[in-house]
C-alpha cells in the first residue's frame, strides 16, 4: 500500500458521499495503510454501553486471531460521510 492508492481513494470519493461510501471507497483502503489485515478488523464491533463503531482493530497473535476472539482491540474507527 502506497501513499498514492490512498490520495486516490480520497480523490475518488464524491463530494456529498455517505459514511457507506466512504467506508467502501476509503476506509478499507486506509485501513490497508495502517497494515491491518482483514483477520485483524471488526467491522460494527459492540463497545457495549457507547454502542457500536465502525471497526475494531487489533493486531493477530499466533495464539489469538482477534475476528475470532474479539477481544482487547487496541484501536476503534468511527468513520463519517462527507454529507454531514
Amino acid at each position: 500500500m502506497n501513499e498514492q492508492t490512498l490520495s486516490q481513494a480520497l480523490l475518488n470519493l464524491p463530494e456529498n458521499a455517505q459514511e457507506s461510501i466512504v467506508d467502501q471507497i476509503f476506509g478499507s483502503e486506509f485501513l490497508k495503510a495502517l497494515g491491518f489485515e482483514i483477520m485483524e478488523r471488526v467491522p460494527q464491533y459492540n463497545t457495549g454501553d457507547g454502542g457500536p463503531v465502525d471497526y475494531a482493530l487489533r493486531r493477530n497473535t499466533n495464539e489469538d486471531i482477534f475476528l475470532a476472539t474479539q477481544a482487547n482491540p487496541y484501536l476503534l474507527l468511527e468513520l463519517k460521510g462527507r454529507d454531514v
